[in-house]
């Protein structure tokens, strides 16, 4: 499916790395393209195609190679959600505080331009932004999903379904507006180097926590790719 697949959002996602796109824009570009609104949709993960079947024998080989491969894929897929979900969630832990004063920073900059941010702790209590924004008379943009092809197969027939692209973002005038005073503000006080700093020392050692638990699933999938390769067809 890869190859009738559209590209990913914009940035790559590290669970080991606050992205200053989780937070606020730091480009006039960016703070054009998402607003803020939109921030999520610069991660969107990559989007593929299908296949549509109206076909016994297909769904009854698929069903079949299901059952040969067994769970092993699906469990160690698992397994690495959780590790990720548990390091993420560790990492915030470290860093909570100084990104909390970090953002205070930002947000009285925000307030000394355009007076719209008020109290500060709405901002950092994990409040959604976009109701935030409403709050303040500003309203959020929409985002655009291409249609995806959905037309069922025709009496047994499988075919395969390309993938929609990846979504888009239209951010309303006052959000963009919003979105530049805070990408003036965070050039003025650093906000990106700010930001990787207070997390190098945390993220080396949640990752040295997590070694050992890292280097298992790294065997486990080893064994798997091993195990799947054994049931793939002599060429």
């Amino acid at each position: 499916m890869e190859d009738v697949s559209p590209s990913a959002g914009d940035q790559k996602y590290d669970p080991l790395t606050v992205h200053h796109l989780e937070i606020g824009p730091l480009s006039a570009d960016e703070a054009e393209r998402y607003g803020f609104g939109g921030l999520r949709w610069a991660f969107q993960s990559r989007r593929h195609g299908a296949v549509l079947s109206d076909s016994p024998d297909y769904d009854h080989a698929l069903s079949a190679c299901g059952a040969y491969m067994g769970a092993g894929p699906d469990r160690l897929t698992a397994a690495f959600d959780a590790l990720v979900d548990l390091m993420r969630a560790e990492l915030a832990d470290r860093i909570t505080a100084d990104l909390t004063a970090l953002l205070e920073d930002q947000l009285l900059c925000i307030e000394d331009l355009n007076g719209l941010v008020g109290d500060l702790h709405d901002w950092t209590s994990g409040r959604d932004v976009g109701e935030l924004l409403k709050e303040r008379g500003i309203s959020t943009g929409r985002p655009v999903e291409p249609p995806a092809d959905s037309a069922p197969p025709g009496p047994g027939e499988v075919r395969v379904v390309r993938a929609p692209g990846p979504v888009t973002y239209e951010p309303s005038e006052g959000e963009v507006a919003f979105a530049h005073d805070w990408v003036a503000c965070a050039l003025s006080i650093d906000f990106s180097a700010r930001l990787e700093a207070l997390q190098v020392g945390p993220r080396s050692e949640v990752a040295a926590a997590n070694q050992p638990e890292i280097d298992r699933l790294a065997e486990q999938a080893t064994d798997e790719i091993a195990h799947l390769t054994d049931l793939l067809p002599d060429k």
